[in-house]
């Protein structure tokens, strides 16, 4: 005969719906984990493919504004949506302005090698 007595069913039942809340509380929060960090992925891949776009047509405004607007959505998601600080900002402007740096804004192509741009400075 065992020295313990068995374990009523109005302690068990409680028991075991307790530990099953805490284990669907920890499988949803990892799930939870799991989305934002592939958001955040997705936002950082998005907006550095936007940036690989601008570089090839930095004369688009539209394509600058759509990749400020990915970097602030980027920003807000590693910041877990507190927003973007001035940091962020002149951080994503610097981002933008380096993808710009080829511009030609405003100036013609010359063409006809180095002696004719010369003459047209």
């Amino acid at each position: 005969m065992s020295r313990y007595a068995p374990i009523p069913i109005v302690i068990m039942l409680p028991l075991a719906v307790l530990i099953g809340v805490g284990i669907a509380t920890i499988i949803r929060m990892d799930i939870g984990e799991k989305r934002a960090r592939r958001a955040k992925e997705k936002a950082r891949r998005d907006y550095l493919t936007c940036l690989r776009y601008l570089e090839q047509d930095p004369n688009n405004p539209d394509l600058r504004k759509k990749t400020l607007e990915l970097g602030w959505a980027y920003s807000d998601l590693m910041r877990d949506s507190q927003g973007h600080t001035t940091f962020d900002e002149v951080a994503l402007m610097n981002d933008i302005n380096a993808a710009c740096a080829g511009a030609t804004v405003g100036r013609k192509d010359v063409g006809g090698g180095l002696k004719s741009r010369i003459r047209w400075l």
